[in-house]
């Protein structure tokens, strides 16, 4: 079964066509990258995968589930880490990590995504401090703190160290523009 599968993917803001015939499939443990201009639908297509817009026409799945009928069962399993961000400013990387581990049965440990994502000394920083880079990295950490199986990322997440350090058989989904992602294409495990 595919970590993520999206057939004949149609979605219209009025007159506006956003997403139009969009067809993709990201295998378990694969790293898939979405690249294109502004305005191409990339964050549309994310949104509806992450369940956040209901598509007018075609199917979305995430390991098996809709993401609109099966929301609560999307969450658990899908971490999403969106084009924008934003936190408390007075709420320190570390306090952040582990309020968002607090949120789930099961989790990653905080100490090794704080690691792995390159924010060990950042750890007592408010995220108004942080760097967008930073807050960047953070906001995947927030996305993969409750063992998510895939995780779709915005194209604002590019200062987020390779695909190899975070572990894990996990599926990955990056949407981007920028040539700089285009490690995010190319990397399997």
């Amino acid at each position: 079964m595919p970590a993520i599968e999206v057939e004949g993917l149609h979605k219209r803001y009025g007159d506006t066509v956003a997403v139009n015939g969009v067809d993709l499939q990201v295998e378990d443990g694969e790293v898939f990258g979405v690249l294109g201009r502004n305005g191409a639908g990339k964050t549309t297509t994310v949104e509806c995968i992450e369940g956040l817009e209901e598509p007018d026409a075609g199917r979305v799945s995430v390991m098996g589930h809709d993401p609109i009928e099966q929301r609560s069962k999307v969450r658990q399993i899908l971490g999403a880490q969106l084009q924008e961000s934003r936190l408390p400013e007075k709420l320190r990387t570390e306090e952040a990590v582990r309020l968002f581990r607090s949120f789930y049965r099961e989790g990653e440990d905080p100490d090794h995504l704080v690691r792995a994502l390159g924010l060990e000394d950042k750890r007592g920083t408010y995220f108004q401090n942080l760097s967008g880079g930073q807050q960047q990295r953070l906001s995947v950490a927030l996305a993969l703190i409750g063992l998510a199986l895939a995780l779709a990322v915005g194209f604002g997440a590019f200062g987020v160290a390779a695909p190899q350090n975070l572990g894990g058989s996990r599926s990955r989904f990056f949407s981007g523009w920028e040539p700089c992602s285009r490690w995010a294409c190319s990397w399997r495990r």
